[in-house]
């Protein structure tokens, strides 16, 4: 099945040179480039704001917009920045040191915090190197202008970009300045960030929480974006979210910080009884009781979707967001024979979900479920017919359009080099 690719998205638009505005807003991918887009589109949705594309490679989208999203309800965006300067060739300091000069000394007033530099473009030659030494040394005389007393300077781990997590941690976005380097199609844009994805705050409230997740199971950041995901065609925020395999009650537990109501359920009973201690410990902390009210245990409760409970859930009118079982016991990559075998085993269990999921969803209600797809012995990917599955249920793909072309919700999600890999497939009940 045919899913985009980020080059081909990119290849089918006619960007045309411009300068970036005060309504512009740099969004960094993580490090699936197709699920971040379409995890944006959706947020705007979500928001009700009109958007345009002005730029983009596979690192990251210029996005025009009267209102921007937010990336703290994003689970694969990284960073949001604001414009600065562009850098015209031939290399002009002059101009970039009076555009840089002039912001640090009107907008920077801590006296003393971190500050940092991210280079988001090629590999560095002679002339990038030379960019990047000439940036560093106009901040660095800026803060000196601007009476900061103690600015500390510190480079990325790895080609000079410096991940989320870091930034967190030495307060940057907080009381510091992060630069980015943007090169796009040879050109180059200064952008500040201003907004970054709290990577730790997620990773803490999944081991904080009483029952942890296996390590191979769903994290919260990925079930926030297939949360988002619903909206990928237009805003399904204003609906309950339902978790059909709701295990350890991650989907259902982002959905609450999303302020979306939730539920699940699960055919195994001592899942439920973890969803629901887990969404108690989670409502009960006292940011969450203030904000979203107490988490309501009775909306997580043992069903087998296969053979629906249609007088509890005959009233309902959301979406559904969920992961299946994908564990297996394989160690190592199989032959196509045996990834084979296994896909017959899937197909009957997903003919057996859709068949539950069909008699759940309201018409034109949206899905978003994963399916298993086998990185087998030959380097090769083998994975069930999903168009098919979804046809013979009367399923459709859902598609997020930009610009005239239309692309089929579907994205691959997966570690390096893994067994199973999960693709993440969007559809709605026709």
């Amino acid at each position: 099945m045919h899913r985009p690719l980020i080059t081909e998205i990119i290849q089918n638009m006619a960007f045309k040179k411009c300068e970036f505005s005060k309504d512009d807003k740099l969004y960094i991918f993580g490090r699936n480039p197709e699920l971040s887009l379409a995890e944006i589109i959706s947020r705007f949705h979500v928001i009700g704001s009109t958007y345009k594309i002005k730029a983009m490679n596979k690192i990251g989208v210029v996005i025009e917009a009267p209102k921007h999203i937010s990336i703290s309800n994003c689970g694969a965006v990284l960073k949001r920045s604001k414009p600065l300067t562009t850098i015209h060739q031939p290399l002009n300091v002059q101009n970039i040191k009076k555009d840089l000069t002039d912001h640090i000394i009107n907008e920077f007033f801590e006296e003393k915090g971190n500050w940092t530099i991210s280079y988001y473009a090629k590999k560095m030659g002679p002339e990038e190197e030379y960019l990047y030494q000439t940036v560093q040394k106009i901040i660095k005389n800026s803060l000196k202008k601007a009476g900061v007393r103690k600015a500390f300077f510190f480079k990325g781990e790895k080609n000079n970009i410096v991940e989320p997590r870091r930034l967190w941690r030495k307060r940057v976005i907080q009381d510091g300045l992060e630069i980015i380097i943007w090169q796009n199609k040879g050109e180059f844009t200064l952008w500040q960030t201003e907004e970054v994805i709290n990577i730790d705050e997620i990773a803490k409230r999944d081991s904080d929480r009483p029952h942890k997740r296996p390590l191979l199971l769903l994290g919260l950041a990925l079930a926030r974006s297939m949360i988002n995901l619903v909206s990928i065609e237009s805003n399904h925020h204003d609906r309950p979210i339902y978790d059909a395999f709701c295990g350890m009650g991650s989907i259902v537990s982002e959905a609450y910080h999303l302020g979306l109501q939730s539920l699940g359920s699960d055919i195994d009973g001592s899942c439920t009884t973890r969803s629901q201690e887990n969404l108690r410990w989670i409502s009960h902390l006292k940011p969450n009781r203030k904000k979203r009210g107490i988490f309501q245990e009775k909306n997580i409760f043992t069903m087998d979707v296969m053979t629906p409970d249609m007088d509890r859930l005959k009233n309902f009118n959301g979406s559904i967001v969920s992961e299946p079982n994908l564990l297996t016991p394989l160690k190592k990559y199989p032959t196509y024979a045996k990834a084979n075998a296994l896909l017959d085993t899937f197909e009957k269990n997903y003919r057996g979900y859709l068949a539950g999921i069909r008699k759940i969803l309201p018409k034109n209600g949206i899905c978003v479920l994963i399916f298993p797809q086998f990185h087998i012995s030959t380097n090769e990917r083998v994975g069930l017919n999903i168009i098919q599955l979804l046809g013979d249920f009367g399923f459709k793909m859902c598609e997020f359009s930009i610009d005239s072309y239309k692309y089929p919700a579907h994205f691959v999600h997966s570690w390096k080099d893994p067994i199973i890999e999960r693709q993440i497939v969007v559809f709605k009940k026709v």
